[in-house]
């Protein structure tokens, strides 16, 4: 009924019912948003790593490092230079700078999701997204690291080492989930059994990213872009994710919207 996308309305809907609008949600309701959000962008990621089977990045592979590559980049570049022309202290326009390229990938998936877009461009865009993350938490970590020389001289080899560990942890859980899943998901057939296999194994992936400290959002990607490439029937898992994650993305993007 409206040209906005339902992400728009959502978040909208969620602020007039948070505090900052009619406040009629109750108290404990913004405890479970951290918990709600992890859930919401695990099932994302395993989805965006769908996007990268070996054929498809035959096709868009090298637009899709490109492009990322170029956005954060860019976008870092920019509000370094920008700041540094307000005034802003260095070590605060350094540590901006690297939070800047951070995206929202659940937004741009479920635009493209209720467009019902499956061109290249599409693709293209959600590939994009995908590695964003990636290459924002590298960017992040070396922006970190010179902003911590300006400010103490022992902080920058551990900033790099934290964030290095929190990319090869992911990618390494989401490989070790991803083949077991990749072996499993062929032998059952689309219905419940697959659905909890699939919704199981997504949830594993987010809670074990977390308790070792690594990037959950990288991880559910990983084990995706494994389960794509190795699965004898890759797409049943992915559509029983996408079949079960909209209630989880209503919550997201209210609670998102009450916490504003």
């Amino acid at each position: 009924m409206t040209p906005l996308p339902r992400v728009t309305l959502l978040l909208v809907f969620g602020f007039l019912l948070g505090r900052g609008g009619l406040d009629v949600l109750p108290a404990a309701v913004y405890e479970w948003f951290e918990v709600v959000a992890v859930m919401a962008l695990v099932m994302v990621g395993f989805l965006l790593g769908g996007q990268f089977s070996t054929a498809q990045f035959r096709r868009t592979g090298r637009q899709v490092v490109v492009i990322s590559v170029a956005v954060v980049v860019v976008t870092a570049s920019v509000v370094f230079l920008t700041l540094l022309m307000a005034e802003v202290p260095l070590a605060v326009a350094l540590i901006l700078a690297g939070v800047a390229p951070a995206t929202a990938p659940a937004a741009t998936a479920d635009v493209v999701h209720e467009a019902g877009a499956q061109g290249t461009f599409s693709r293209t865009l959600l590939g994009i997204v995908a590695l964003d993350d990636a290459w924002g938490l590298m960017i992040f970590s070396l922006l970190l690291a010179v902003a911590a020389t300006v400010t103490d001289e022992t902080a920058p080899t551990v900033a790099v080492s934290t964030e290095i560990r929190e990319i090869l942890g992911a990618v390494l859980l989401g490989v070790l989930l991803g083949l077991p899943m990749a072996q499993l998901s062929g032998r059952l057939q689309a219905g419940e059994p697959l659905l909890t296999e699939a919704l199981g194994a997504v949830f594993i992936c987010g809670g074990l990213a977390i308790w070792f400290q690594v990037s959950f959002i990288i991880a559910a990607m990983v084990m995706g872009v494994v389960v794509t490439n190795l699965a004898r029937h890759h797409y049943r898992p992915f559509h029983e994710i996408e079949n079960v994650e909209w209630p989880f993305m209503i919550l997201f993007f209210v609670l998102a919207g009450a916490s504003l």
